[in-house]
């Protein structure tokens, strides 16, 4: 790729080792041992830093694409079974669990939500607040399992009390078939060497205390990383409650961690109860962009606080339709779900439920059309408050 399109954004580019992987520049560029590297972003939400010298640009232009539905000339039907049959082959489809049997755990339904919430996520990054006890570390294994399949993952950190640090290395060996080493400070630091010296090609699994990833010398490797194109692929916090005090060295080495992974794994049984500013303080910590004003996420809570009415009340037996079709309506009315589809869609499916239900429909019948309201009713929550499962 030319040199004097490096800093051009948008500009359509393409593998050339393979073609079929296409994109555009963001104007983002990095250089490394004399290698730069070039930010595509290839799809939505999905931006990578690619040698500029296995890219070309693609010489296209709108006006052709005008000019050849003007004279019609289209493709055949054998074009668009070709497009279609690659498109399924090439993508990893969001409602099928690629570690549904990949692990070595009892099958409890509830532990696969928060895998389905991080493959819907916009940004991979999730904090799952489960009570003690119903398994958060099977939850997050199975998350690495699914980023193992999903995108060939590498490279995990596992951060967590110095006591659960043996727990954790087993867990992730017996359960999920992930061979992980325990690392002090001096470890970390060659890790990180090593990283720096093998590139891309670096594997990993290492599991570490949050004592050790405060120290500055610990700090201060990791953030050589910032300027090369390399991250970690997924990097889970245990007892993630102890970043919520903004100023210290547990916050300031969670924030550096959290830019140089793909995705990102909170866990904590106590959120809840430590109110809403450090609540906000961890999606914070998950998303600094996203979470950046504690007003605004005030604003979220409030205007999300319809939608969760909403399904507590279809879960009472019998479902409190005309309650929760209000309650869909007040969301309506909010900023954040302005031309929602999905709060269209829960509200029509409940005014039609609520109006077979005064023509004697049978109870079952009735309570199999509520359940179809569920999961538009859970996209809707999901889209202005990503990144938190509760």
């Amino acid at each position: 790729m030319p040199k004097n399109d490096l800093n051009i954004t948008n500009q359509a580019v393409q593998l050339i080792s393979n073609p079929s992987v296409r994109g555009v520049t963001t104007g983002r560029t990095k250089t490394f041992s004399s290698v730069t590297y070039i930010e595509i972003e290839i799809g939505i939400n999905e931006r990578k830093f690619i040698p500029q010298d296995d890219l070309e640009t693609i010489r296209t232009s709108l006006s052709g694409i005008e000019d050849a539905l003007q004279n019609r000339q289209f493709g055949n039907i054998h074009d668009l079974a070709r497009l279609l049959i690659f498109q399924k082959i090439s993508s990893n489809l969001s409602n099928v669990f690629y570690a549904m049997h990949a692990s070595r755990t009892d099958f409890h339904a509830y532990q696969f939500k928060p895998v389905y919430k991080y493959i819907e996520s916009f940004n991979n990054r999730i904090l799952i607040a489960d009570e003690v006890g119903l398994g958060k570390t099977i939850e997050a294994g199975l998350i690495w399992l699914e980023t193992k399949a999903r995108t060939d993952a590498r490279r995990l950190l596992v951060i967590c009390p110095s006591m659960l640090r043996e727990k954790w290395k087993k867990e992730l060996r017996f359960r999920f078939d992930t061979k992980a080493e325990i690392y002090d400070a001096k470890g970390l630091r060659a890790l990180v060497n090593d990283f720096l010296d093998e590139g891309a090609g670096f594997q990993c699994a290492a599991v570490f205390s949050l004592n050790s990833a405060r120290q500055d010398s610990v700090r201060e490797a990791f953030e050589q990383l910032e300027t090369t194109p390399f991250k970690f692929d997924l990097i889970i916090i245990d007892e993630a409650h102890h970043l919520r005090n903004v100023g210290t060295k547990s916050h300031t080495a969670a924030r550096t961690l959290a830019d140089l992974t793909e995705a990102m794994v909170l866990l904590t049984a106590t959120p809840i109860h430590l109110g809403n500013q450090d609540l906000y303080r961890l999606l914070n910590v998950l998303d600094h962009e996203e979470f950046s004003e504690l007003w605004q996420f005030n604003s979220l809570i409030k205007e999300n606080e319809p939608i969760v009415l909403a399904q507590n009340l279809l879960r009472t037996y019998p479902p409190k339709i005309e309650e929760a079709l209000e309650q869909i309506k007040l969301a309506a009315g909010y900023r954040s779900f302005a031309g929602n589809s999905n709060v269209g869609r829960a509200a029509a499916k409940l005014a039609e439920v609520s109006l077979a239900s005064s023509n004697l429909v049978v109870p079952t019948n009735k309570y199999r059309a509520f359940e179809e309201t569920q999961k538009p009713l859970f996209f809707a929550f999901a889209q202005p408050a990503r990144g938190l499962y509760l």
